[in-house]
C-alpha cells in the first residue's frame, strides 16, 4: 500500500526551498486534506484512513478517520474536512493503517505545515 503527497483543497501552497511546502488558509475556511492511496498488492487490502491536525502546542486539534478496503491495484483519494477555528501554525498528518488500534501502518505517513490568519 502506498500513500502520495498530501494536497489540501481550497488552500494555497507556498514554497520555501526544496523540501519545504506551506499552506495558507484562513480562520473558519473549510479545507479538505485529501491524499492517494493505492493498492499495489495482488490482494485486497482493508485500510483505516486518519487524518489528524496539531496545533503549535503539539496538542491534536482534529482527528478524524474512514475505513474501507481496497482492490487489487486500486486507488482513492479520500479526503477529511477542517475548518480552523484559530489562528496559528498547524501541523497535518496522513496515516494509513490496516485496522483502527494497534495494528501498525501500511505506508509512511505524510505531514504538512498550514498557516492558518
Amino acid at each position: 500500500m502506498t500513500i502520495s503527497p498530501l494536497n489540501l483543497v481550497y488552500a494555497e501552497q507556498q514554497s520555501y526551498g526544496s523540501s519545504t511546502k506551506v499552506w495558507n488558509t484562513n480562520v473558519n475556511k473549510q479545507i479538505q486534506l485529501v491524499a492517494d492511496i493505492t493498492n499495489n498488492q495482488d490482494v485486497k487490502q482493508p485500510f483505516t484512513y486518519i487524518v489528524q491536525v496539531l496545533g503549535s502546542d503539539g496538542k491534536v486539534v482534529m482527528l478524524n478517520w474512514m475505513t474501507g478496503t481496497l482492490q487489487p491495484n486500486q486507488s482513492m483519494s479520500p479526503a477529511q474536512s477542517w475548518t480552523p477555528t484559530k489562528h496559528g501554525t498547524y501541523t497535518a498528518q496522513i496515516f494509513d493503517w490496516p485496522c483502527l488500534v494497534a495494528c501498525g501502518t501500511l505506508s509512511e505517513p505524510l505531514t504538512m505545515n498550514i498557516v492558518v490568519t
